[in-house]
């Protein structure tokens, strides 16, 4: 810039005017430079956008952790109230209940509701197609109540898969096939229906009581 003879004042204001102009230019490109430098948070654009990139870091961070969450909630911690109530559960499974009801019995806990039970345990061993084991049906719900709380009365239906181990560990040929056990042990055996089944049953079940 330069200025002319006669025109100093003039010059001075413009001049003035310049340098005031100079310094705002100075503040702001300062300014402009600050802000260029600062980061950015990781994973962030300018004006909010989320970096690409970026997501796909954390999409394979949530990736990598999500198999560990998945199995901490598939194996749950310990719980000693529910292992508490599991070995009440096996304890009660021991003991056969004599409440003066026929009970259904399987394979896979004649074990412990008939050779463990903690009283006499009569077997009814038949199939739905069988006749004389309907005539069965009456006489055991007789014994059951009459021998409530000291005999348990159970029924295995040899029709079901699981029970036929039972057919052939016991030699079943022929039913109905009424086999009394006292501590595991067999202490009577009856096949068929007698017309006196249920006085026969019932004397052997108090002999067996007496003991």
């Amino acid at each position: 810039m330069t200025c002319r003879s006669g025109e100093s004042e003039k010059c001075a204001r413009l001049g003035a005017v310049v340098a005031i102009l100079w310094i705002l230019v100075l503040a702001v490109g300062s300014s402009g430079l600050a802000g260029c430098r600062q980061k950015e948070p990781a994973g962030v654009a300018p004006d909010g956008e989320v970096d690409a990139n970026a997501a796909d870091t954390l999409g394979e961070e949530q990736v990598a952790a999500g198999p560990a969450e998945t199995e901490a909630e598939r194996t749950p911690e310990p719980d000693a109230a529910a292992d508490d109530q599991a070995g009440a559960a096996s304890e009660q499974q021991a003991t056969s209940p004599a409440d003066g009801t026929p009970h259904d019995v399987t394979a896979a806990d004649f074990e412990a509701k008939v050779l463990r039970a903690d009283t006499p345990v009569l077997v009814d061993f038949w199939a739905e197609w069988c006749g004389p084991c309907r005539m069965m049906e009456p006489i055991l719900e007789s014994l059951a109540e009459l021998y409530k709380g000291k005999l348990t009365v159970t029924r295995v239906d040899l029709e079901i898969g699981e029970n036929r181990s039972l057919g052939q560990r016991y030699n079943i040929t022929a039913i109905p096939r009424i086999v009394l056990f006292k501590d595991g042990e067999i202490v009577g055996d009856w096949t068929g229906v007698a017309p006196d089944m249920e006085e026969q049953l019932a004397a052997s079940v108090a002999e067996a009581l007496a003991e």
